[in-house]
């Protein structure tokens, strides 16, 4: 990859990454189940749990957790959901394909 290319995915990664924070800004205001702080701390957490476990084992993770809080909460969308559904969006976006977008990333891994 040139240094163009890279510069290129890397604006599109913070540009996506805003996009789903303002989202979960969002989503904390008119949700009172979900919890924009949770969010955060699964965001901080994320990128050492993929280098100590592994994206697969993190997936899981963050599925487990959410279908702990589904269960917990209602049906409503919890913070771990989000983050996992936002992390699947990335990958089977256009910019990386990296897997079928119909399919369930952990499917797909």
């Amino acid at each position: 990859m040139t240094p163009t290319s890279q510069n290129t995915l890397e604006r599109k990664e913070a540009r996506f990454a805003l996009k789903c924070i303002n989202e979960a800004k969002e989503l904390d205001k008119k949700d009172k189940l979900f919890s924009a702080a949770e969010y955060r701390r699964h965001a901080k957490r994320l990128p050492a749990m993929i280098l100590s476990s592994g994206l697969g084992a993190t997936m899981a993770f963050l599925l487990s957790k959410a279908d702990e809080k589904e269960e917990e909460e209602g049906k409503s969308k919890n913070a771990a959901r989000k983050m996992y559904d936002d992390f699947t969006a990335w990958l089977s976006s256009k910019t990386l394909r990296m897997y079928p977008e119909k399919k369930d990333l952990l499917e797909s891994l």
